[in-house]
């Protein structure tokens, strides 16, 4: 019999026994819905896809001496109806000052010694032990009906130079100092790696992100629960090289079985969101908090610890936080996965949950902790928001909107803001709504159909569960409603069941 350290055959038990307490799951490969582009559609199915979930940055690579339970964050996405999460890739060698394995690169003994540490990278030679780490991962998820997000690049690696006290290229295997090969990508010597992220790219360097980019989409092309999204937070100029990789990724994947759908996230001031939601680049997007900013506030950007550099970003994050985008109009031609990481780290709330579904959004939730305050040993801890509370109020939550997403005939269904008083309203007008009421008292629904009946349901949002349930006759186009509770948010849901008999 094969021996395992102990933390090894936990997570084996523990996989183990989701895979025996989970239903079988048949994903099917994800496309835009033909008819409705806010949503997803899986296979062949009519019905649109509502995407949502939660993830960690660190899911996929270890910290040293600290292995991310991976089981107890799938258990967590199972148990609360969780569709959505993300793998997130880092090329460098170690992340908050801890070591990173598997790394996508390997390291050649014997050759000299990085300045991590470590033995110095081959950056011809990808590690097939994080391929297989990310199969793996993979498969998992699609065996539990997951789709996952796989993220090509990360601009930490090197876009920045530095993140709190860490210096982030310092660590990175293109760094002429961490690897073998002489490479040094660092040309105008700014001691930053903005250059990995920029075309023209060095004819060397192209031929190794190629590569990388074909063993991603050899390794992840047999599954169905794909989506690709090229690079986390890439800065300004790195528009044309992400539409150069999202390009290869569906050139390379095109004589193969299965086309995976490719995403572009926020480009941090560079590219405004409308912008990025029309690029033919992108299948689906997610928003970024920052507006095209002057040239000058780049310069500030790379040289300093990025925080420092964000004047007044704060309100535009603000902003998206409080009151999200519609999924309609010059941003309703593709789906928007509406991830927190990119405005409101680690700080999403129930109401922010109830108001990205409601606009048409696909929530995806930025979970992890502060491993400067918290000490390497929280990144054991899997999903996680402000405290442990706070975080099953959201997840119960997701489960909830995933409730109702299955109830409604989505590929019909458009965020309206005039339909409701409260400007929360998924709807078919006359047909099918999902208003959500933010704040306590009444509100006023509208293009109802007079003399038809509709089916309503009353959700306290604070209790997370129906309260009453029943069927109203329809006295005219407009109708106020009061929620039968007075403690908090609510969520009614209408449908036109019949032609009512009233006269």
């Amino acid at each position: 019999m094969r021996w395992h350290p102990p933390g090894v055959r936990h997570y084996l038990a523990l996989m183990c026994m989701i895979m025996l307490a989970s239903p079988a799951y048949a994903l099917e490969l994800l496309k835009v819905h033909p008819d409705n582009p806010i949503y997803f559609q899986a296979g062949d199915n009519s019905q649109a896809l509502y995407l949502s979930g939660a993830y960690a940055a660190r899911s996929l690579q270890d910290l040293e001496g600290y292995p991310f339970p991976f089981a107890a964050h799938l258990k967590t996405l199972v148990d609360n109806d969780m569709n959505l999460t993300t793998l997130v890739s880092r090329v460098g060698g170690s992340s908050a000052g801890f070591f990173l394995d598997p790394t996508i690169y390997r390291r050649s003994s014997g050759s000299g010694t990085a300045l991590d540490g470590g033995a110095k990278f081959d950056l011809t030679q990808l590690n097939d032990a994080y391929f297989e780490r990310l199969k793996q991962r993979v498969s998992d998820l699609n065996d539990n009906g997951v789709y996952v997000i796989y993220t090509l690049f990360n601009s930490f690696d090197g876009e920045r130079k530095q993140y709190r006290e860490y210096i982030l290229f310092e660590k990175n295997p293109f760094n002429i100092n961490n690897n073998i090969n002489n490479i040094d990508v660092d040309t105008n010597a700014n001691d930053i790696g903005e250059e990995l992220y920029r075309l023209p790219l060095p004819t060397h360097i192209k031929a190794i992100q190629e590569a990388y980019i074909k063993r991603v989409v050899d390794t992840l092309n047999p599954f169905n629960n794909v989506l690709y999204e090229v690079c986390n937070e890439c800065l300004i100029d790195s528009k044309d090289w992400q539409i150069w990789v999202s390009e290869s990724i569906k050139n390379y994947q095109g004589p193969k079985t299965k086309q995976h759908l490719v995403g572009i996230s926020g480009i941090f001031y560079g590219i405004s969101n409308i912008e990025l939601a029309q690029s033919p680049a992108t299948d689906w997007w997610q928003p970024g908090a920052f507006k095209p900013q002057p040239r000058s506030l780049w310069d500030r950007l790379i040289t300093l610890d990025w925080r420092q550099a964000k004047p007044d970003s704060q309100s535009a994050a603000f902003e998206l936080f409080t009151s999200p985008p519609s999924a309609s109009g010059e941003f309703g031609n593709k789906p928007i996965i509406f991830n927190s990481d990119h405005f409101r780290p680690s700080a999403v709330t129930v109401d922010w949950v109830w108001k990205s579904i409601s606009r048409g959004l696909h929530p995806l939730s930025y979970e992890t902790r502060n491993l400067k305050k918290t000490g390497a040993k929280a990144h054991t801890a899997g999903l996680f928001l402000n405290g442990e509370r706070d975080s099953e109020n959201v997840h119960a939550t997701i489960k909830s909107t995933r409730y109702f997403a299955s109830k409604m005939h989505l590929q019909t269904m458009f965020p309206v803001r005039s339909l409701s008083s409260t400007e929360y309203a998924l709807a078919d007008s006359g047909e099918e709504y999902l208003i959500y009421q933010p704040d306590n008292g009444p509100f006023t629904v509208h293009g109802l159909l007079a003399k038809n009946t509709y089916q309503l349901e009353w959700f306290n949002v604070s209790l997370n569960r129906t309260v009453a349930s029943s069927t109203i006759p329809a006295t005219g186009a407009s109708m106020n409603f009061t929620p039968p509770f007075s403690n908090g948010p609510a969520i009614l849901y209408l449908k036109r069941s019949s032609i009512s008999k009233q006269r």
